[in-house]
């Protein structure tokens, strides 16, 4: 696991933003699901026009799914962590939800331990303009 002092603010910013994104992405699927169980039953089980929206709930849902895969990739990259092992993961039914719960305990970590607050939706805007600028120690180079 890296070290707390490990993250620049560029990273911090990077790690606030992915975790909003599959925060959001996460209510807007939760959003068409319920859009989708409205519209059968108010359309009724049987009807055309059902299977119709449900059809096409189904493709909306597939796309949300596949950029929630790009955004728990670039969280994980953010994170340092080995990001395709995540995206593939994403992909397996369960498997994927655990996946998703995991990678945003490490982003509400890494956030909590520079300071940054995090609530339902994420890091707090106001916190993460407090972060400084911290400088990663340069890397000796032997010649």
């Amino acid at each position: 696991m890296n070290s707390p002092s490990s993250f620049t603010r560029e990273d911090l910013l990077q790690i606030a933003r992915s975790q909003r994104a599959i925060i959001s992405l996460i209510l807007v699927n939760l959003l068409v699901a319920v859009g989708l169980v409205w519209s059968v039953i108010a359309l009724g089980p049987g009807s055309r026009s059902a299977g119709a929206m449900e059809s096409a709930g189904r493709w909306i849902v597939l796309v949300l799914n596949l950029i929630g895969v790009v955004f728990i990739y670039r969280l994980a990259k953010a994170l340092r962590q080995t990001a395709w092992v995540y995206a593939v993961a994403a992909f397996v039914p369960c498997v994927g939800l655990i996946t998703l719960l995991l990678i945003n305990q490490f982003a509400t970590g890494a956030l909590r331990r520079h300071g940054v607050r995090v609530g339902l939706m994420g890091a707090l805007k106001s916190d993460l303009e407090d972060v400084p600028p911290m400088e990663v120690p340069p890397t000796s180079t032997s010649t």
